[in-house]
C-alpha cells in the first residue's frame, strides 16, 4: 500500500523538479474567490520556454506560446474531523488530504478553444494509483481522470457556448463570500473531484446582464457533482437523466457585488413517497443570492464590511416519514437560507463568518445536506500572488431529531489549507 506520506512527496517532487522550473512560478491567489471557469483568466498559467521564431527579420512567439496555455493547482489540508452520531457515540478523525489537477487550453482560433484537464485527490485511504476516465459520481483516492474536457465556442461576443466534460463552479453559482459554498450547484468543492457533463450556453457580454443555460447528464446513480442527490430522488427514468439550469447574473450595480438568481430542474426525479413508490414529481429549486460592499473607516485603516445571503426554496418536497424526521404523512418543509458578513482587509487576509439552515425538504444543494444548520468561521491570507492559506471553524447540527435516533448528529470541523495555482 502506498503511504499517504510518499504521494505528497511524489507530487511537490513532480513540481520541484520539473526540467523548465524557471517558468512553473506558483504564486497565491489573494483575492477573494478560488479557481473557478470564470475567474480562470486570473489564474497564472504556466508556459513553456519562450522559444523566439524569426517573422520578418524580427523576433516573434513560437506557436504554441501563441495557442497554448497550461495551468493547474495543488491543494493540501489537514483536517481534525469530530462526530457527535445520532446514536450517541463520538468519532474524532484526522484527515491528511491532497488535491491535484493539471491541463492545457489550446486555442487554434479567436473563437474556438480546447481545454482537457487530469484531477485527482489522495488522502490516507489510498490503495494505489490509477487513471480511468470515469463515468461515476465520486472517484476513489488514488484515482486519476479528467475533470475537464470540453470545448469552447465564441462565435460572437454575446454567445459563448462549452461542450463536453466541463467545471460548473465561481460566479453566478457560489455565494459571493470567503465560505463560497452554494444553495445551487458548485462543482470541485473543497477537496471534490467532479464535474458537469453536458451543455453550458452563456448569453451576454462579460460587462452586462447575463443568462446561464446548462443542460446536464445525469448518470443513473446520480449526478456527478451531487446536485439534487439527497433524499428520495432517483435518476434511472428517461426524462430524470437531465438536469436543466437557467440562471440570470446582474452586472455589479454598487454597492452590489453579486445579484443571481436561478432555477434547477430535473424531470420526473422526485419520488414523494418513497423510491419504492410510482408517484414522480419534478425536482425544482429556485435561489437566489446577493452580496454587497460597504466601506468603512476605522481610524487610518479602511474596513469593507462585506455582507452576503442566499434564500432557496424546493416547488416540492417529500413527506416527512420518508425523510425519517417524523410519522406524518404531510410534507416536509421547503426553505434554505444563508447568510454571511466578511470583513476585509482584516490584518494581512479576510475573515468571513456563514450561517446556514436548511429544511428537511429542501433536496438540491451540493455543499449544505438538508435538516441541518451550520455556523462557519473562516479566515484566508494570500502569500505571494498565487498561494493561498486557509482556517477554518464549522459546527453543522441536525435540526430535527430523527424518529429512529436518540440524538441530533453533530459536526465539527477544523480544517487547514493552502493552495498552490501555476
Amino acid at each position: 500500500m502506498l503511504r499517504m506520506g510518499t504521494v505528497i512527496a511524489l507530487i511537490f517532487a513532480t513540481i520541484l523538479l520539473e526540467p523548465y522550473p524557471f517558468f512553473m512560478v506558483a504564486v497565491a491567489d489573494g483575492a477573494q474567490h478560488e479557481s473557478s471557469e470564470e475567474a480562470s483568466a486570473t489564474v497564472s498559467n504556466w508556459s513553456f520556454v519562450k522559444l523566439k521564431e524569426k517573422a520578418n527579420g524580427e523576433e516573434g512567439p513560437a506557436w504554441w506560446q501563441r495557442h497554448l496555455a497550461f495551468s493547474g493547482d495543488v491543494r493540501a489540508a489537514l483536517a481534525v474531523a469530530i462526530r457527535g452520531g445520532r446514536g450517541g457515540a463520538n468519532q474524532t478523525e484526522t484527515l491528511p488530504v491532497v488535491r491535484l489537477r493539471g491541463g492545457a487550453t489550446v486555442s487554434p482560433t479567436p473563437w474556438l478553444t480546447g481545454t482537457a484537464r487530469l484531477a485527482g485527490f489522495f488522502d490516507k485511504e489510498i490503495d494505489g494509483l490509477g487513471f480511468r476516465l470515469s463515468h461515476r459520481r465520486t472517484i476513489r483516492s488514488g484515482d486519476v481522470t479528467f475533470d475537464s474536457l470540453f470545448l469552447t465556442l465564441r462565435p460572437h461576443e454575446l454567445f459563448t457556448a462549452k461542450i463536453g466534460r466541463l467545471q460548473t463552479e465561481g460566479r453566478p453559482f457560489e455565494l459571493d463570500s470567503v465560505v463560497e459554498d452554494t444553495l445551487s450547484r458548485h462543482d470541485s468543492s473543497g477537496f471534490d473531484v467532479n464535474w458537469t457533463d453536458g451543455v453550458y450556453l452563456i448569453i451576454g457580454r462579460s460587462s452586462s446582464f447575463k443568462l446561464h443555460l446548462i443542460g446536464q447528464l445525469n448518470p443513473e446513480d446520480g449526478p456527478t457533482n451531487d446536485v439534487g442527490i439527497r433524499g428520495p430522488v432517483g435518476f434511472r427514468g428517461g426524462a430524470s437523466r437531465v438536469t436543466y439550469y437557467v440562471g440570470a447574473e446582474a452586472p455589479p450595480l454598487p454597492p452590489f457585488t453579486q445579484l443571481v438568481a436561478d432555477v434547477t430542474i430535473i424531470p420526473q426525479a422526485l419520488r414523494p413517497f418513497g423510491l419504492g413508490t410510482e408517484l414522480k414529481e419534478d425536482l425544482v429549486a429556485f435561489t437566489v443570492r446577493a452580496a454587497a460592499d460597504v466601506a468603512l473607516q476605522a481610524g487610518t485603516t479602511p474596513l469593507t464590511l462585506h455582507p452576503s445571503a442566499e434564500f432557496g426554496a424546493m416547488l416540492s418536497t417529500p413527506g416527512e416519514s420518508v425523510l425519517g424526521i417524523s410519522t406524518s404523512h404531510q410534507r416536509a418543509e421547503r426553505f434554505a437560507f444563508v447568510a454571511g458578513l466578511d470583513l476585509k482587509p482584516l490584518g494581512p487576509g479576510v475573515l468571513g463568518f456563514q450561517f446556514g439552515w436548511t429544511q428537511s425538504g429542501y433536496l438540491i444543494s451540493p455543499d449544505y445536506p438538508n435538516n441541518a444548520w451550520s455556523i462557519e468561521a473562516r479566515y484566508k491570507v494570500g502569500i505571494g500572488r498565487h498561494v493561498v492559506w486557509e482556517i477554518s471553524y464549522r459546527h453543522r447540527q441536525d435540526i430535527t431529531t430523527l424518529v429512529t435516533a436518540p440524538k441530533r448528529e453533530t459536526d465539527d470541523t477544523i480544517v487547514a489549507r493552502i493552495s498552490l495555482e501555476f
